[in-house]
């Protein structure tokens, strides 16, 4: 069975992409920390990193670099973040997809680690984001990401 976010590559599942390439794409989190929290998922279906191509990985870094930018001339940070992958579900991964989580950080906007904490208690809280709001904050990340 596929993951959630093959799921949502194929539309079969709703989410909000912001951008896609052969390698990987990038899709606002149901369940964000922080609002702009954006998830760039490699667009093959396995949990571990080291299962990508070197090709794969580079491109997942280079794009996840340009989502971080993207969040900070968009106003979600002032140029700090958390990138975030989970490499296997012993690491605590809870898809089984590699993925980089990409926070924007300011000062004072709650928890030390809000990938770690504040996601896994807004998933049991079941307080997803609106596909509304999700939708607004991918379209302000697209209108600031660069990537060529």
């Amino acid at each position: 069975m596929s993951s959630i976010f093959s799921q949502i590559l194929k539309g079969e599942l709703p989410g909000t992409i912001v951008y896609r390439n052969e390698h990987c794409a990038v899709i606002m989190d149901a369940y964000p920390t922080l609002p702009g929290h954006a998830l760039v998922i490699s667009v093959r279906d396995t949990p571990y990193l080291q299962a990508l191509s070197e090709t794969e990985q580079s491109e997942l870094m280079r794009v996840a670099i340009a989502v971080a930018n993207a969040q900070v001339s968009a106003g979600f940070s002032r140029g700090d973040s958390h990138f975030l992958i989970n490499n296997g579900k012993q690491a605590g991964q809870t898809v089984p997809h590699v993925h980089c989580h990409v926070v924007p950080r300011r000062r004072g906007d709650g928890f030390p680690f809000p990938s770690l904490v504040g996601n896994l208690v807004r998933k049991l809280l079941k307080m997803k984001t609106s596909q509304t709001t999700l939708e607004a904050q991918g379209l302000c990340l697209k209108q600031h990401l660069e990537l060529y």
